[in-house]
């Protein structure tokens, strides 16, 4: 059930962007940061409400290890409202990752995850429940 992202394409209407470099990086900071939510991060709480995983060594998040090449692609539209015409950059990039890892998952497995993170084990499980299943892809 391992997932392994090698690439991921992000088209945003920034508004006017202002700083292309630092717009770009702001995409591809949100984009990480989404796949670590999507296929690694989950805090595990007792009932009573004690965090079983309180450090990063029990919780593991996305690093710059984890980084793919992004593309990013930024439509130029003015916002009337926006400071210079721009429009938000910080947290629109992260918002659609994990949609898109499941929906990827689904493409290449037939199966749908439903729970975050989706973990290796996770999507392994999913496979063994649907018998219609592709439990291998590979890209060339």
């Amino acid at each position: 059930g391992l997932t392994n992202i090698v690439h991921y394409w992000a088209a945003h209407d920034s508004g006017r962007v202002l700083h292309p470099q630092r717009a770009r990086g702001q995409v591809v900071g949100g984009v990480i940061q989404g796949l670590g939510f999507a296929l690694a991060e989950a805090t595990s709480v007792e009932d009573n409400g004690n965090i079983l995983n309180p450090g990063y060594l029990d919780n593991r998040v996305a690093t710059f290890a984890d980084a793919i090449p992004v593309e990013c692609i930024f439509t130029s539209t003015f916002e009337e409202h926006g400071p210079n015409g721009a429009k938000t950059i910080a947290e629109p990039p992260i918002i659609p990752v994990a949609a898109c890892v499941a929906n990827a998952i689904h493409n290449a497995t037939g199966t749908r995850q439903k729970r975050l993170p989706m973990t290796p084990e996770r999507v392994w499980r999913s496979l063994q429940e649907d018998p219609g299943a592709t439990t291998f892809f590979a890209v060339d």
